[in-house]
This record gives C-alpha cells, structure tokens and sequence, in this order.
C-alpha cells in the first residue's frame, strides 16, 4: 500500500511539473532580445511555427497580407537591395525575388513584369497555416530566406535570431 502511494505521489508531481512547463520553450530571441508573440509558436512535424508579423521584430521588415490571393508578402533591405518573399497559405512553395526598389516598382500589380529567371523557389517543409487569425510560417526557412541566421539551443529550448 505505502509503494502504491508513493507512484502516485510521483506520478502526480511528475504531471504538475509538465503542467508547468511552458508548451513551445523558453523562448525567441533576436540579438539577445526576447520577442513576444501574441499568438504562441508552434511545432509541426518538427518545424518551429510563429506568427509571421513576428519578423517586424526583427530588423527592417514589412509584412503585407494580400487577402484576395490568401498570401503573405514579406519586404526587407535597401532601396538597392530589396528581397521580397510571397508565402501562400497552404503552399508547400514561397517565392524570392531580390532587386531594386525601381525593379519592384516597375512590377506593380502585374504579373506580366516579373522576370521570372530571378524568382527563386523556396519548399517548404510545413505549408503557412492560418491560426487564431494569424499567418504562421516555418522559422528557419522563412527567416534564413530573408537572410538572418537562425540557431536552436536545445538545452534552453529557445531559437536565436540573428543578421548574417
């Protein structure tokens, strides 16, 4: 009867303790700053999701959501060097495409200026998902796309942003 007792006592410490225990990790960080989500990332098959207006965070860049093509638009750089990344939800594919804020202008909204031997095709392991009204993107892809470097601590259970 004592041993019996002593599992559960266990087993129920074991539980409040995993209860404790925040779901994603200790955390995201960019440049040794923590960044807040209002929605939590999210692992899928093994991939960090977070909520893609987290990028804002992290640098010069400007997300836009194009509502009629149900797809993320990303901006970041220079008005020399302007990387632009489309991210359709449900899509195993994103598109990159690098020039000129006069390239990008010349574009506009057709897609007949597109020179498309600069477009680069980005797989993605884990397609964008729509959760809690919020665009969640692959981490490491989406942000090693726009050129920053992403590291996992696994001992903290924290993922590290930083510029290359």
């Amino acid at each position: 009867m004592m041993k019996r007792r002593m599992y559960i006592n266990g087993a129920v410490a074991l539980l409040g303790l995993l209860m404790a225990m925040p779901a994603w990790g200790a955390g995201l960080y960019y440049e040794g700053h923590r960044v807040e989500t209002d929605v939590p990332p999210m692992i899928v098959e093994n991939r960090t999701l977070i909520p893609l207006k987290t990028l804002e965070a992290m640098g010069d860049v400007v997300v836009d959501w194009q509502e009629a093509r149900q797809t993320a638009v990303v901006l970041t750089g220079t008005a020399e060097e302007v990387t632009a990344l489309a991210v359709p939800i449900g899509s195993s594919r994103a598109y990159q495409m690098t020039g000129t804020v006069a390239d990008f202008e010349a574009i506009g909204v057709s897609t007949d200026n597109i020179d498309w031997d600069r477009v680069q095709i980005i797989t993605l392991d884990v397609p964008a998902q729509i959760v809690e009204n919020r665009t969640m993107v692959p981490l490491r892809l989406i942000s090693e796309a726009l050129g920053y470097k992403v590291t996992w601590d696994a001992i903290t259970q924290t993922v590290l942003v930083e510029p290359v």
